[in-house]
């Protein structure tokens, strides 16, 4: 990532770190269910963002759920989760409910813990094909007063998509992106790809944007469940201007990790939850301590909320 002079921009981190609240919201089936530490439910969870192509996984756990409430949402339903004190409550993150393990005893309570993968859809990847069917002619048997009879029956086949000689890759990722009901929240290419044999759609959606952006030599990832590709050219693609020191939510000195594959110089810390900050965040971290004070891109956080903590292990790249 082209990462420049923070006195570019105006970078700062509004809030107090007090009064956080959690809300999560589930569309089951038949109704939304709402479950908020504002109505003096518990609910922790952790959150993770990074940005490799792999849809992040993430744990959400609640205290003393009623059978009602738990009959009205199950797997594959979708949910968002949100969270912060209140200048700075929003959406954390959302996705698919992969798995629930209910009623587990804590004590006197028990807890509901759910499974989520990243994504803006409540289903699966999934394959595209062209809107145009196809047909092949099957041998069909029945048997009549004890005689089998063959007859034969036209069936559709599924075409799979493909794309003309000298398409470009930011074509292909248009489509496939508007067919199978993702959204595109950046779409900023390194080199805009042309195939100039053409191009088929063989695989899964993710599958497929994962293969497009390595022929443009451009990171792809999920960003709260919307699809990125970003060039790392842009110095920050997101306009979030994040400001961390030990006086703005900073909690640990920041730790010196060895140089990622990129060459990069990395560097990993702890603050004070901060529901806008994900993958691809660029921040300003200050620390004397560290001898730390640059501008740099986050590349993966976890977010925790325990018992009596809001927290976030933040990992950036500059």
């Amino acid at each position: 990532m082209a990462v420049h002079n923070s006195k570019h921009y105006q970078f700062k981190t509004n809030g107090n770190y007090e009064g956080y609240q959690t809300t999560v919201v589930i569309q089951g089936k038949t109704e939304k269910v709402t479950i908020s530490t504002r109505r003096n439910f518990q609910v922790l969870y952790e959150v993770n963002s990074d940005n490799s192509s792999t849809p992040a996984s993430s744990t959400v756990t609640f205290y003393n759920l009623s059978k009602e409430t738990l009959s009205k949402f199950e797997k594959n339903d979708h949910l968002k989760l949100y969270t912060g004190p209140e200048p700075l409550f929003g959406l954390l993150s959302e996705g698919y409910i992969t798995n629930i393990v209910p009623d587990v005893k804590d004590g006197q309570d028990h807890t509901t813990t759910i499974t989520f993968t990243e994504a803006i859809l409540a289903k699966k990847n999934v394959k595209v094909y062209s809107k145009f069917n196809g047909s092949k002619t099957v041998t069909k048997t029945v048997k009549v007063n004890g005689k089998s009879i063959n007859y034969k029956k036209r069936q559709v086949k599924k075409v799979n998509l493909a794309f003309r000689k000298n398409t470009k890759a930011s074509t292909i990722i248009k489509r496939v992106a508007r067919d199978a009901g993702y959204q595109i929240s950046l779409l900023d290419l390194k080199k805009d790809h042309v195939f100039k044999k053409g191009y088929t759609v063989t695989s899964k959606a993710m599958e497929v944007f994962a293969s497009l952006a390595k022929a443009c030599d451009t990171k792809f990832y999920q960003r709260r469940g919307q699809i990125v590709f970003e060039s790392g050219t842009k110095p920050n693609p997101y306009h979030e201007n994040l400001y961390f020191s030990d006086k703005t939510g900073l909690t640990s000195i920041p730790s010196h990790d060895d140089a990622d594959s990129d060459g990069g110089d990395s560097w990993t810390f702890t603050a004070f939850e901060n529901p806008q900050l994900m993958a691809g965040s660029v921040v300003h971290v200050k620390s004397p301590e560290a001898r730390l004070n640059k501008l740099m891109q986050v590349t993966h956080v976890t977010h925790t909320h325990e018992t009596g903590s809001y927290t976030m292990e933040v990992t950036v790249d500059g």
